[in-house]
């Protein structure tokens, strides 16, 4: 009998952020610069500390609004403000941040993320979106060129899920009509991606783009590039 990594999956899942696209720049210096437009000069390092410490301390639901919803994302942007002593206009600052994450001209799509999007669909596999990311993800995705490829998107904003609990995958799972087991997930992140799939019984890779090695990931299930996941289809590389 096939193992895991013998076995033909029947359908794709893949995260978002970090697996198809990343924010140019990066996240803490979207930050930065939206505040030295509204008159607060703060380090990057400080901005990129203290969004961590903030998102670290915020739980998932806050007065019923489920992680990365407005609401939710407006009392984040207030906590980050205040931290950076932040004095002037906070809906202002808060729209424009808001803003800044649902137009493409934040992010960047990685340079094989559409071409391998394109020979799964070309070869029709069931292609869904699984990531931890709020409900304008559908939007962002088209904007950058993944036009009508994927069966289902599934944001944890909207899913009131969120990776690596295995709920999202099944549910991504149910709308491409796929049972979970015969679905392979590839993600940047071990816990959330790696761990979070195979927990509900699907396939998994790793995608590490710099290289890096994790406790409790085999080599076999590490990529450094999205082209990686071909293989396993049986497809030939871009």
């Amino acid at each position: 009998m096939p193992n895991e990594r013998e076995r033909r999956p029947l359908a794709f899942l893949v995260d978002a952020h970090g697996t198809l696209f990343h924010e140019h720049p990066p996240r803490h210096l979207i930050y930065a610069a939206t505040l030295r437009r509204h008159g607060h000069e703060a380090p990057p390092d400080d901005v990129a500390a203290t969004m961590g410490a903030v998102h670290a301390s915020l739980p998932q639901r806050l007065d019923g609004h489920f992680r990365y919803t407005e609401a939710w994302f407006r009392v984040y942007v207030a906590e980050v403000a205040g931290r950076l002593r932040f004095i002037g206009d906070l809906d202002a600052l808060t729209r424009d941040l808001l803003a800044a994450f649902r137009v493409k001209d934040s992010f960047r799509a990685y340079p094989e993320a559409r071409a391998v999007i394109k020979r799964l669909r070309g070869a029709k596999i069931p292609i869904g979106v699984v990531s931890n990311w709020g409900p304008h993800l559908p939007s962002v995705l088209g904007q950058l060129g993944f036009h009508g490829d994927f069966g289902v998107v599934v944001a944890s904003a909207l899913a009131q899920v969120e990776k690596p609990d295995g709920a999202i995958f099944r549910k991504a799972a149910r709308a491409l009509d796929v049972p979970v087991e015969a679905c392979l997930h590839v993600g940047d992140h071990v816990t959330n991606d790696y761990a979070g799939a195979r927990s509900v019984g699907a396939a998994a890779l790793w995608l590490a783009r710099d290289g890096a090695d994790a406790d409790g990931v085999a080599a076999a299930d590490t990529i450094t590039s999205l082209s990686g996941v071909l293989a396993r289809f049986g497809l030939p590389d871009v």
